[in-house]
């Protein structure tokens, strides 16, 4: 008789793997959901066809005031000068 009226119960491992198995379906939901935004948002901000940039012709003259404004620049903002930097004078 006592045993029938003794429930078996559940133990700390049960509810453990409980605990576990909403966290992985709450992520499977997020996740699903997360990504779903990010391809909308990615969509809906770019194009399919890349943008048509106008052409800028400049003189030789034009040209090397340019690079020593951007020379100037980088130092006055204590940038590393590459030396690839350099090559466009070349």
């Amino acid at each position: 008789m006592a045993d029938a009226q003794q429930k078996r119960r559940r133990g700390c491992l049960f509810f453990i793997l409980v605990a576990l198995a909403i966290s992985v379906v709450m992520l499977g939901f997020g996740a699903f959901f997360g990504l779903r935004y990010a391809r909308t948002l990615v969509n809906r901000l770019t194009d399919t066809q890349p943008a048509v940039l106008p052409t800028v012709q400049l003189t030789e003259t034009q040209m090397f005031q340019l690079h020593d404004k951007v020379d100037t620049f980088r130092d006055a903002c204590g940038m590393v000068i590459h030396a690839a930097a350099g090559a466009f004078r070349e």
